[in-house]
């Protein structure tokens, strides 16, 4: 699914109505200029778990608002990458 279609799918999740197509092409083209190392695929996957409430509950649909879940999935992520020294039994 397209970031777009995302962004469509999220905003009728949290509930927030009547958003204008040319506000939902500005989210995008800010998030991926923002963004741009990340996948299209990756933030698509972020925005729909954003949409679901996975990153907390959202009461504002904006450019912010998404980057925010963007940010919250990196910390996530970068809170999991595997350490080996997690691993080596200490004497």
């Amino acid at each position: 699914m397209k970031v777009k279609e995302q962004l469509v799918l999220a905003l009728d999740r949290t509930g927030l109505k009547n958003f204008e197509d040319k506000i939902i092409d500005k989210i995008f083209y800010d998030i991926i200029t923002k963004f741009p190392r990340l996948k299209i695929e990756l933030i698509c996957e972020i925005i729909n778990d954003g949409g679901f409430g996975e990153y907390g509950r959202t009461y504002n649909f904006s450019t912010q608002e998404i980057g925010v879940w963007i940010k919250k999935y990196l910390k996530i992520q970068e809170q999991t990458v595997y350490n080996p020294s997690d691993h080596i039994p200490s004497n």
